[in-house]
């Protein structure tokens, strides 16, 4: 399966099957050179590329503009049938283990089969490839809930995650004490609006809001002094793309959501 040029070396490379070693599934990717040899050169993780022939899914596009193509796969029956992805981006020194991961949106049931189908390209003629994942699934019973098609727009902050440890991570996604964001989509350069939503917001004398991309780094935080249950939060331009927004108070994080710049 061809897995476009991930090193950038100009030879196409491929995945050519998977092993289970007693212990954990893993693909045979090969890098193409001017001799091919029946040793593959790296060992793919996850196993998000299907578990047979018949079931194999594997694209490729350059989702960050930086020169290299990254792998995009999916196993639409993880999770219970609600599917997950597995990026891994390209870069010189590819070692195979996937960088990112995207779980289905919200507002996608469970069932979904996210990830079943999967296409990449410059949908915006913006100079970055975007990601078009199919979730065409009804849950058992009701055949009347249509199926989804989710986009994600490519942008250049997703990066290598071998990172410096001094890198905060986004935090998971939780409900403690809920809020909501609007508009979403956000035009870029626009201010985001909050409005929250539960008991103790009206108590808490700053929130700290945090915005980060979907490489897991903060690229915005500011200060909320509003004692209300709503505020206004005025965003740098960004690139286009998924980002999660962070409220927290007294070190302590409340809740978060995931926002779409475009």
């Amino acid at each position: 399966m061809q897995g476009g040029d991930i090193n950038g070396d100009g030879f196409d490379d491929f995945l050519g099957r998977t092993i289970y070693d007693g212990n954990a599934s893993y693909g045979c990717f090969w890098q193409g050179s001017s001799i091919i040899t029946t040793q593959w050169d790296v060992q793919l993780y996850p196993v998000y590329f299907g578990t047979d022939w018949p079931h194999y899914d594997l694209i490729h596009g350059d989702l960050n503009n930086d020169g290299f193509d990254d792998l995009i796969g999916s196993d639409y029956e993880a999770w219970g049938d609600s599917g997950r992805l597995a990026i891994w981006l390209g870069k010189q020194n590819f070692k195979g283990t996937a960088d990112l991961f995207l779980t289905p949106p919200d507002e996608i049931p469970y069932y979904s089969h996210f990830g079943y189908a999967l296409a990449c390209g410059d949908f915006n003629n913006d100079g970055f490839d975007d990601l078009a994942v199919g979730a065409p699934q009804s849950p058992p019973g009701l055949s009347d809930v249509p199926g989804a098609l989710v986009i994600y727009s490519g942008n250049a902050q997703l990066a290598d995650t071998s990172v410096a440890t001094e890198d905060e991570l986004a935090p998971q996604l939780n409900d403690a004490l809920k809020f909501s964001s609007y508009p979403n989509p956000l035009p870029v350069g626009k201010a985001v609006s909050l409005r929250y939503q539960g008991k103790g917001y009206d108590q808490l004398n700053t929130k700290t809001i945090s915005l980060y991309n979907l490489k897991g780094q903060r690229v915005f935080q500011a200060q909320d002094s509003s004692r209300g249950d709503t505020s206004s939060i005025q965003l740098p331009e960004l690139p286009s793309g998924v980002y999660i927004i962070k409220v927290s108070a007294a070190g302590q994080h409340h809740s978060s959501k995931r926002i779409v710049v475009y």
